[in-house]
């Protein structure tokens, strides 16, 4: 019983260690968007609204 908690702690441990080296490198990445420093609100990000090429395709419009 022993011998196999012993193994699924070091899982364990081994898979958050993984996982907090990828956090680290990921955070110490530049970010790679170049911006005036402007992003969408949330509420435009989540905006559940038609898209124009939505649009488009009802109206009959060609679109690329």
């Amino acid at each position: 019983m022993r011998k196999k908690l012993r193994k699924l702690t070091k899982g364990q441990l081994r898979r958050e260690d993984s996982y907090e080296a990828a956090m680290r490198r990921s955070l110490a990445r530049k970010p790679f968007l170049k911006t005036d420093g402007r992003y969408l609100s949330r509420e435009g990000v989540h905006d559940r609204g038609p898209s124009k090429l939505n649009k488009a395709k009802k109206s009959g419009e060609n679109t690329p």
